[in-house]
């Protein structure tokens, strides 16, 4: 059984994941063969390794560990970068944008500045993370980590890159992680959880559901993550969303909404925002509202690894 006060499983891994039967079912049959070792990954757009020997010509261009103005962050962590759309909420993609103005510098490609990208310097330095306080840091702000462009070996070196360097201070900052492919990464975390990686007590793992559809979608999925933290990013919010079920059986401990921002942006109604901050509220599940033009309704945290 997996305890969350101690960090690591007790006993039968597989007894204390809160995997669905089903989906550890397929995905254990899918290890037993080896369908998920031998099967190509499928890559319908073309990647690149950004090595440190470019980054040296950058270095006075960006950080390794980026400032952000994301309210729920205090550093973001882009070993990988780069997306294609996927749902209704990629359509005003802030991080794709942001790609094209950088577009030439800081590894991004000056033709596809968008594409799956490992950025290995930033990787490499991770253990240059200052000896501060605790931080929480965005994983892939400027992408999806789990997109199927991304190789496992890419994951593996973000992920196993936060876990490894300088675990005695690395391990006092919380990575957040998100993603729109939560199938991909239950994939990769069952792989993982069996090779003793995950989970970790200090990686939050999260999925976005900008509307009802992709949080009967997505949620499901993210239940059967054995995670510290489940999390889940009602934004963009694009309608109504009902979050109850998952947050009354305990598949939540997190609930980020906010509404879509910049040109183009479609409307959010407060109503969706107090509806949704109502249901957290009634389960005591913590509330983060990312609004600026109205007074925030809560800017509420999970419980640290250290009150676990």
């Amino acid at each position: 059984m997996y305890s969350r006060q101690s960090g690591h499983y007790e006993g039968d891994p597989s007894a204390g994941m809160r995997l669905p039967e089903v989906a550890w079912a397929g995905v254990q049959g899918e290890l037993a063969r080896g369908d998920m070792e031998q099967d190509p990954i499928v890559v319908p757009v073309e990647v690149e390794v950004h090595g440190l020997e470019k980054a040296k010509a950058n270095q006075k261009v960006g950080e390794i560990m980026g400032r952000t103005k994301i309210e729920w962050c205090d550093e973001v962590y882009n070993g990988v970068t780069g997306c294609t759309n996927i749902s209704p909420g990629c359509k005003n993609c802030y991080a794709k944008k942001m790609a094209y103005r950088l577009r030439g510098r800081c590894g991004y490609d000056m033709i596809n500045p968008f594409k799956p990208t490992l950025h290995m310097d930033k990787i490499e330095k991770l253990s240059d993370l200052d000896d501060g306080p605790p931080k929480r840091i965005f994983v892939s702000s400027m992408g999806d980590l789990f997109h199927d462009a991304v190789p496992d070996e890419w994951i593996d070196r973000v992920l196993g890159a936060a876990r490894n360097s300088r675990p005695n201070e690395l391990t006092k900052h919380t990575f957040m992680v998100l993603t729109k492919r939560p199938e991909r990464m239950l994939k990769w975390c069952v792989r993982n959880t069996t090779r003793g990686f995950l989970p970790y007590p200090n990686f939050w793992i999260g999925v976005t559901a900008e509307n009802q559809e992709m949080a009967d979608r997505r949620i499901p999925v993210l239940k059967g993550i054995p995670a510290a933290v489940r999390w889940v990013s009602v934004e963009p919010m694009l309608e109504a969303v009902d979050l109850e079920r998952w947050l009354a059986d305990g598949t939540l401990d997190w609930v980020v909404v906010g509404p879509e921002t910049g040109t183009g942006k479609r409307p959010c109604e407060n109503g969706w925002i107090w509806n949704l901050y109502h249901q957290c509220h009634k389960y005591k599940v913590p509330f983060f509202d990312k609004r600026k033009i109205w007074k925030p309704l809560a800017h509420q945290f999970p419980t640290t690894k250290e009150e676990w």
